[in-house]
């Protein structure tokens, strides 16, 4: 079930809604029960069997946390193995065919043939399970920071079910740290500002994913899964870029703001995901503010750790900047099984050293020019082997990129149909609301006539678009 589904929108949300709310008048954990059935059911609408493995993963976490909690000799091997019980699911839907694909390919190249065909194609037809990557990571968020004490309380299973289930996050994130909740799921309540920033969050979302991102999507698939003669040209990949940009970011932000704002009719405050992105003036500074829940558990989780075991050991240029590489390889290869995710990773990983070694150093107002310029040449360059199908097609369209015949531009201009020049259209609009807007936490949420004229226009108008349409994924759902 998504978001955007009239079945959703219609039915399941308001009946949760209500019951949560009336079962919390009587008990927040007959609440939290209802509400973590309600997500089971939410989760398992298309994917039914799917469900016993993110059951799976909230019980084997919550037992592996209090074993963790109450050891006292082999609190280090309970960790470690609750680690590996927990990512086991993951690697097996998630990378399986990725790792056995590319150990076939190795012995192949010696002429050793080891892999049965049956396994690879059985392997090759592993569906992922949708969201996993998501609350496997969430229930990890959980488990170390029982290990290093950060949560010393017992919590019942109630509550950590509801946690790691609640729909609003499960399937995209944010991706919700259980101390940043756990307060909250002890005794849920609603206030009028929960509804009034709820209200804010969810239409605000949903027209930034149904009316601008949804938009964009007809030109970038053109682009990217279009005709091989659409990725030989200049001007086509650099627009195709940009529209993507813009596309992922409204799509993704969209998405988590709905989630934010559905949190809220609960009670709940959920973490920001997105600050204004596209607004960075350097790399880093990109990171802090796309996809901020990843970005910071990477950052609390792995980096960090890596950086300071480095510093203990050397205070050389390695040791300091390795862990960028390590963090940002583990970013990529969390979004997909694949070179094209390795490279975009790993491209990041490098320019962000490069960044740090060079570009730092440097306070003029020139200098601030060329950050900004290096930040947006590298976002949008590697977003290519984000959203390509393979290394080969990312490769095609870096080459096209020094290819400025304007026979190409003519070729792509005879393509254009209605959806397309909608998509065109929608690009200089949302390059002004990314650069010159302020993002939804800068607001004034303040509920007034004109703001509720505004929002009531945004809601119908995006209903009225989501239905006259075919369906179209929010795009970090496939990660």
């Amino acid at each position: 079930m998504l978001f955007t589904d009239p079945v959703f929108f219609f039915l399941f949300f308001p009946i949760v809604i209500l019951g949560f709310h009336f079962f919390n008048f009587f008990s927040s954990n007959v609440a939290l029960l209802f509400l973590t059935i309600s997500s089971l059911i939410f989760y398992s609408w298309d994917q039914p069997l799917y469900v016993f493995i993110l059951v799976y993963v909230v019980v084997i976490s919550w037992i592996m946390g209090n074993f963790i909690r109450l050891s006292q000799n082999n609190k280090k091997k309970i960790f470690v193995c609750s680690i590996i019980l927990i990512l086991l699911p993951l690697i097996f839907y998630k990378y399986f065919y990725f790792i056995i694909s590319n150990i076939d390919i190795i012995f192949l190249s010696v002429s050793y043939d080891i892999m049965p065909e049956n396994i690879m194609v059985v392997a090759k037809s592993i569906i992922l399970p949708i969201g996993i990557s998501f609350y496997t990571f969430q229930s990890i968020s959980y488990l170390i920071d029982v290990y290093t004490g950060k949560i010393k309380e017992k919590n019942s299973f109630i509550n950590y079910s509801a946690y790691v289930t609640m729909f609003p996050q499960l399937v995209a994130g944010p991706i919700v740290r259980f101390k940043e909740i756990s307060k909250q799921l002890i005794s849920p309540h609603i206030t009028a500002d929960n509804i009034r920033i709820g209200t804010y969050f969810f239409i605000i979302g949903l027209s930034k994913k149904v009316l601008i991102a949804d938009t964009l999507a007809p030109f970038v698939d053109l682009i990217f899964d279009g005709e091989n003669d659409n990725i030989q040209n200049f001007y086509i990949i650099f627009i195709g870029t940009v529209a993507y940009a813009l596309q992922l970011y409204f799509d993704f932000s969209g998405y988590s703001e709905m989630a934010i704002g559905i949190a809220s009719y609960f009670g709940f405050k959920f973490p920001q995901n997105f600050n204004s992105p596209y607004k960075a003036k350097s790399l880093t500074e990109f990171w802090q503010r796309w996809h901020m829940t990843l970005s910071f558990w990477v950052r609390d989780y792995i980096y960090f750790p890596i950086l300071a075991n480095n510093l203990r050991r050397s205070m050389g240029t390695v040791s300091k900047y390795s862990p960028h590489l390590i963090a940002m390889l583990i970013f990529g290869i969390w979004h997909g099984a694949g070179w094209n995710f390795l490279l975009w990773g790993g491209g990041h990983g490098v320019a962000l050293i490069f960044e740090n070694m060079f570009l730092n150093n440097l306070k003029s107002t020139i200098s601030k020019i060329v950050k900004i310029i290096f930040t947006f040449s590298v976002v949008l360059l590697l977003y290519i082997p984000f959203r390509s199908s393979d290394i080969e097609s990312t490769f095609e369209m870096w080459l096209a990129l020094t290819n400025f015949d304007i026979e190409g531009l003519l070729y792509f201009l005879k393509l254009i149909n209605l959806n397309i020049a909608l998509s065109i259209l929608a690009i200089p609009l949302s390059l002004y609301l990314v650069f010159f807007r302020k993002n939804i936490y800068e607001m004034n949420k303040e509920l007034n006539f004109n703001s509720a004229l505004l929002l009531s226009v945004l809601l119908i108008i995006s209903i009225l678009v989501m239905l006259s349409r075919p369906y179209i994924p929010f795009l970090y759902f496939q990660f």
